[in-house]
């Protein structure tokens, strides 16, 4: 009885197949892995919207500062993080390290984002959370009332720790995820938003429909 083998060329055959549906697969589990990255991420910021919610309901309404610290009369340095921690069961960790904080986006989890790494991989709203004082849940820092909770962003992927006016801070909004970046908003529902074309604006923005305004950016504080 001949015995059958595999000729070199059968072999080359099999081993260029499997290489071709190697590289067709492995795009689809790379895209698979982000987008389960940015599934992740959504519901860090959706953990983040429902302690805010429950934040304020305990708080008679208020919302968070930005940050407090000893010199403005705190017992201690803390960021909104921190404020909400508490209403979601997540211990605060050291303040400093915060790219290693809980719920940290998982595309710069554990990563250093700066050389002290001092920044936050989510940034909030500069025009819903002030410095060093308690706002209104529904209302921005001109203490008007939001038009539209539903389209007020509170949170989302950043390379700082604000999206405000003024400055290019609008800037540090970081579409980390396939080109979006997710955002938490007021009545409590995370989204993704794409990266359009920003131009700078100066701080009267916010105050009046000046000349400057985009419309893409109302959302921000419920214009819309």
């Amino acid at each position: 009885m001949k015995e059958s083998r595999f000729t070199l060329i059968e072999l080359l055959v099999v081993i260029a197949i499997i290489a071709i549906l190697a590289s067709m697969l492995l795009p689809a589990l790379n895209n698979a892995r982000l987008s389960a990255k940015e599934i992740k991420c959504k519901n860090n910021l959706k953990q983040f919207s429902t302690g805010l919610i429950l934040y304020a309901d305990a708080n008679q309404g208020g919302m968070p500062p930005a940050y407090m610290n000893p010199s403005n009369g705190w017992s201690a340095y803390m960021n909104w993080p921190e404020f909400i921690y508490p209403y979601i069961g997540v211990k605060s960790p050291d303040h400093w390290k915060r790219s290693t904080w809980p719920l940290a986006c998982p595309m710069v989890e554990k990563m250093k984002l700066s050389a002290s790494d001092n920044i936050f991989c989510y940034a909030r709203n500069s025009q819903l959370f002030k410095n060093y004082s308690f706002t209104r849940y529904g209302w921005n820092v001109l203490d008007e009332r939001i038009q539209s909770p539903t389209s007020a962003a509170t949170f989302m992927d950043a390379n700082a720790d604000a999206v405000g006016p003024g400055g290019g801070e609008q800037y540090v909004e970081f579409f980390r995820h396939k080109n979006k970046a997710a955002t938490a908003y007021l009545d409590g529902h995370v989204n993704s938003i794409k990266n359009p074309y920003f131009e700078s604006f100066p701080s009267s923005y916010w105050r009046n429909d000046s000349g400057n305004y985009l419309p893409y950016w109302a959302h921000f504080w419920g214009r819309r």
